[in-house]
């Protein structure tokens, strides 16, 4: 199911970027960017294009962070996730959790840090994931 996230919401985080926390606007960024926002790569989940960028399957299966589910984990478990938590590593939901980690390490990073660029290690480690980092930070920005 492709849930829009209206101008409105977002505006609204926008405008309390001034007020908040970067911690607090981390999350709740972290909050609007689970969900797809339209069909745009920009729009793509963080979830979703994390997944993607680090060709994550469980097994032969194609793996969906917005779907977990209890199932044994046995795909590949990328250094870059694996070093998020000494938390056991066993299911669908851990990778969703440890993908939620990386999201938010990346938001507080590349998009809250307005003195930063987007950079192109990141673009080449995580294309998908930059593209909806750099329009996050384009929103919060304008």
């Amino acid at each position: 199911m492709q849930t829009i996230i209206d101008t409105e919401t977002l505006n609204q985080l926008k405008n309390q970027v001034a007020l908040c926390d970067k911690a607090k606007i981390a999350e709740s960024l972290l909050s609007l960017l689970r969900s797809h926002r339209g069909r745009a790569e920009s729009e793509l989940s963080v979830l979703q294009a994390l997944a993607i960028d680090l060709k994550l399957k469980n097994g032969s299966e194609e793996f969906n962070p917005l779907a977990p589910n209890d199932k044994n984990w046995k795909g590949d478990k990328p250094t870059m996730l694996t070093t998020l938590s000494p938390e056991p590593w066993q299911t669908e939901v851990d990778t969703c959790k440890r993908l939620e980690r990386l999201a938010l390490v990346l938001i507080k990073r590349w998009v809250i840090n307005s003195n930063v660029k987007i950079s192109n290690d990141l673009i080449r480690r995580l294309p998908k994931t930059a593209v909806v980092l750099a329009w996050s930070k384009s929103f919060l920005n304008a």
